[in-house]
């Protein structure tokens, strides 16, 4: 299978966040909702077996759209969730041109003849705006989307 990892530094080990296409641990961020915050972090593709590669791969992310916060002072407000395909973090432009909730396309792992079971990186972005209320976002997860191959020796 096709997984997302995390990295967690508290115990130098890389961790699945999801198992068979299911969210199996939470992609926890904390944010100043009062002044609004943007987090970033980096996540992974893996395949557990060098008998299947992958192609026709997309991540979306969950909300698919931009969520209005609702705040009476903020009343034009949305946080948004953002993932880009890269090895290096993204810029501020890059994040600019990128749409909230937009599919993203992720690059073939593996090929017909050859299995990788190597971390892929990519990486999602939340913002949180000033005025946001406590616990506003709290169910965000990424769908990811492939067509499995087994690998032809």
């Amino acid at each position: 299978m096709l997984d997302i990892y995390r990295y967690d530094e508290d115990n130098n080990a890389y961790l699945i966040v999801s198992k068979n296409g299911l969210q199996t641990a939470p992609i926890q961020t904390t944010h100043n909702g009062t002044t609004g915050e943007t987090t970033v972090q980096q996540l992974y593709l893996k395949s557990d077996s060098s008998l299947y590669w992958y192609e026709d791969i997309t991540l979306q992310p969950i909300p698919e759209s931009a969520v209005k916060v609702g705040a009476s002072a903020y009343p034009e407000a949305y946080i948004s969730f953002k993932i880009l395909v890269q090895g290096t973090m993204p810029t501020d432009d890059q994040w600019k041109n990128t749409a909230s909730g937009a599919i993203t396309d992720f690059y073939d792992i593996g090929s017909l003849h050859l299995g990788d079971t190597n971390l892929h990186t990519f990486w999602i972005q939340i913002n949180i705006p000033a005025g946001t209320p406590p616990g506003t976002l709290t169910h965000v997860s990424i769908r990811l989307s492939r067509t499995e191959n087994p690998v032809v020796p």
